[in-house]
């Protein structure tokens, strides 16, 4: 991206940010990758790339990192780039390395109220899966293959992802139904070919967490979980359609980490932009 197609200033988000811009520039023996972004950017690409290092942001104050490397970025640099300007990269949530999610559930606007803001086609998937269609299995099911296809592309482009050993899920608020964050997290386990480890809920049914006021949701959700075997060693990717607070999340994080697993991956379909 050129000098004056970029922002002069980044604005990090609460509740998330895609990658603004980022530039590579080549010189002899190496080169230094600029960012406009966060921290967990940056982190991101260090952690899938460890020949980065951190050095003085010298060349622009437009950029808010930049890392140095030896030699040419690796193939699959560029590509993972670009997913970061597609995705949100959420702000750090604990038991979790890193997480993304594919959007926001909606289009904000300008012009109209913020409880009018339309659903975004994400949010439209998602919102087909847990309610349009929560008594049409069929038509359920091939929203959710979708999303599924949409949460394994990304998977796919993230080097760290996709290197995972096993997906385990986030239990709904009512341990007799399969929820379809659940349904879509074991669509999303067997597309990749990983293992589905099943997190339960200590209680059997519990207050959704659109029910609760926000303040009250870490209180419902902390020590819930648990998982159904051994992690012991493993790399564990969460996965969840809606993410609010990261309360759930955060808490099957616990419980992979429990059970023995050495990091944590998290990613959802839509993330809300208010609590």
């Amino acid at each position: 991206m050129s000098p004056e197609d970029r922002p002069h200033a980044f604005r990090r988000g609460r509740r998330g940010n895609r990658l603004t811009a980022w530039q590579i520039a080549y010189q002899t023996d190496d080169h230094h990758l600029s960012l406009l972004g966060t921290d967990e950017m940056a982190e991101q690409i260090s952690r899938v790339a460890p020949e980065y290092r951190s050095g003085p942001n010298s060349m622009s104050s437009h950029w808010t990192h930049v890392l140095y490397a030896s030699g040419p970025p690796r193939d699959e640099t560029v590509p993972f780039l670009r997913l970061l300007t597609e995705v949100i990269t959420l702000p750090a949530i604990p038991n979790i390395t890193d997480a993304i999610a594919l959007g926001w559930y909606k289009d904000p606007s300008d012009d109209i109220d913020s409880y009018d803001w339309p659903d975004s086609e994400v949010g439209k998937l998602v919102h087909r899966g847990k309610y349009r269609f929560r008594f049409h299995p069929k038509l359920q099911a091939g929203v959710g293959r979708e999303l599924a296809g949409h949460l394994c592309r990304a998977v796919e482009r993230h080097p760290g992802f996709r290197g995972a050993d096993v997906v385990v899920n986030v239990p709904g608020h009512d341990s007799a139904q399969l929820s379809f964050g659940g349904q879509l997290t074991a669509s999303v386990a067997k597309a990749m070919q990983k293992p589905f480890v099943k997190l339960r809920a200590k209680d059997a049914f519990r207050f959704s967490a659109k029910s609760v006021p926000p303040e009250q949701r870490a209180e419902i959700i902390r020590g819930q979980f648990f998982a159904t075997e051994s992690l012991d060693g493993m790399s564990v990717l969460v996965v969840d359609d809606v993410l609010q607070t990261g309360e759930s999340v955060r808490d099957a994080a616990r419980a992979a980490l429990e059970a023995g697993a050495s990091l944590v991956y998290g990613i959802c379909a839509a993330r809300t932009m208010r609590s």
